[in-house]
């Protein structure tokens, strides 16, 4: 984002925070399952069950809208997201992911998608997977966020974590 957005380093650990937590309810919640055709188990859970950020200091000031989808299956441009941020399944692919709408301090209102990496995506022979693929396939969970800015989306940032480590979900723990 530093290139092509100047963000503070409050949003910056802001926005990081969200992040963390729809990273944690795309892999944990949703059943990543990296080798299967439909890569979640429960892709619904995204939709259905909204993520709550509230609590993060800030976080209602820069997170505005998402486009979504409602209990009944209609879209939603530019909802408000109040605290709550739910997510959506993309047809083509049938992974699952967020459109959200940031408001950035001297920027206004930027589009920004998050969505893992497909495991099943292809090279342009249909032969073989990308690499980043193979990563996938292999346990690590990818997660991109994509500046939806012009013609040109933007990998602006990823998240990843390796199958060997200890996945502590930190938000989900008693408190």
């Amino acid at each position: 984002m530093r290139n092509k957005v100047n963000i503070t380093r409050h949003e910056s650990s802001v926005i990081w925070k969200v992040f963390e937590r729809l990273y944690n309810r795309i892999f944990a919640d949703c059943g990543f399952n990296p080798r299967a055709k439909i890569s979640f188990r429960n892709p619904q859970r995204i939709i259905h069950e909204p993520v709550y950020i509230g609590d993060i200091w800030g976080s209602k000031k820069i997170f505005k809208h998402m486009d979504t989808v409602n209990s009944d299956g209609a879209a939603e441009r530019k909802a408000d997201i109040n605290g709550l941020i739910r997510g959506m399944i993309f047809h083509k692919s049938g992974m699952v992911g967020y459109w959200l709408w940031l408001n950035l301090k001297g920027y206004g209102l930027v589009r920004i998608t998050l969505v893992p990496q497909n495991p099943n995506k292809r090279k342009p022979n249909r032969r073989h997977f990308t690499i980043m693929a193979k990563r996938a396939r292999s346990g690590y969970r990818i997660l991109w966020a994509i500046l939806d800015e012009g013609n040109m989306p933007e990998m602006v940032a990823k998240m990843e974590t390796a199958p060997t480590e200890i996945y502590w979900n930190p938000f989900a723990a008693p408190r």
